[in-house]
């Protein structure tokens, strides 16, 4: 089977596919995620960098490998973890919908993760993620603001900290994620179709 991964990063759910044989299909913007999940991935998987909003099968066959020829169309398309909030707009999330139904062979299946907002009941929150290996250690802290209703921008601030034997480094990034209640996430199915 044939799948495709929207906003990819590095790759890490395309590997275990890869791995069980399946021809695999990432796109992300981000080139340095990309250069880093090529190196892990397996000859039966491509990465391209290309606009979740605007790809074609066409773009994708320009970045094929030998041993992974683009498809005609894709069995199924998965995007996890909220990865289509970071499109601004909700004109940006129609454009991407459209892109993933123009590649899927029918009946495609396309797996959406989102976080749907409840506006006003929502209150600030924060996760704590740790890793380790060897003798480097990862710690990342995210704090989550609510969107409002008329903003639809939900502020997400991460703070990662990097520590080693030698050195400690401090990251800090924040973002927004367009927020979408169940009615306005279904008016851009709706859009999309």
């Amino acid at each position: 089977t044939h799948w495709l991964e929207p906003a990819c990063g590095t790759a890490r759910h395309l590997r275990v596919l890869a791995r069980q044989g399946h021809q695999v299909v990432g796109i992300d913007t981000s080139a340095p995620m990309l250069n880093y999940g090529a190196r892990l991935l397996p000859e039966n998987a491509l990465l391209a960098c290309a606009d979740m909003t605007d790809f074609s099968l066409r773009h994708l066959r320009d970045h094929q490998r030998p041993a992974v020829r683009t498809p005609s169309a894709f069995d199924t398309a998965f995007c996890l973890a909220n990865s289509v909030r970071h499109l601004p707009t909700d004109a940006d999330l129609v454009s991407h919908l459209r892109a993933v139904g123009a590649v899927l062979a029918p009946p495609g299946v396309y797996a959406l993760g989102i976080g749907l907002t409840a506006y006003g009941f929502e209150q600030e929150s924060e996760d704590i993620w740790r890793g380790s290996r060897g003798r480097l250690s990862v710690t990342q802290m995210v704090q989550y603001f609510p969107a409002d209703r008329r903003k639809r921008s939900e502020r997400v601030v991460s703070q990662l900290a990097v520590v080693t034997p030698t050195r400690e480094t401090f990251v800090d990034h924040a973002y927004p994620l367009r927020a979408y209640n169940a009615e306005q996430f279904a008016a851009a199915l709706d859009a999309a179709a």
